[in-house]
């Protein structure tokens, strides 16, 4: 399956709680660059994405986005699932908006 989301930054700013949706590791990422809502935002849009293409229930908190050597998003599911699942996603993002896509195949 296919996910795809998008999200003005803005609204990841405004967030009162940003633990519940972003893990340490998330935000300690993010907190690397001069604007780290621009990453905030590329995560939140990606798990949604990953959210909307999987075939069992998951919410926000149960994914975290890390990235390999080369910077490439690389989603970890922190709930057990039944079954492996390969992910492979990608983020774009601009000042204001990010967006996520991502494609989940069950592993038999």
């Amino acid at each position: 399956m296919i996910g795809c989301d998008i999200i003005e930054v803005k609204r990841v700013k405004k967030l009162k709680v940003p633990n519940r949706v972003f893990t340490l590791s998330e935000l300690e990422y993010a907190n690397k660059f001069s604007n780290p809502y621009v990453h905030l935002a590329g995560f939140f849009a990606l798990k949604e994405a990953i959210i909307k293409a999987m075939d069992v229930p998951l919410n926000i908190s149960q994914i975290e986005i890390l990235h390999d050597s080369k910077g490439a998003p690389i989603a970890n599911i922190l709930v057990d699932l039944k079954g492996k699942y390969d992910i492979q996603c990608s983020i774009s993002n601009l000042d204001e908006l990010a967006m996520a896509v991502a494609f989940v195949q069950k592993i038999e």
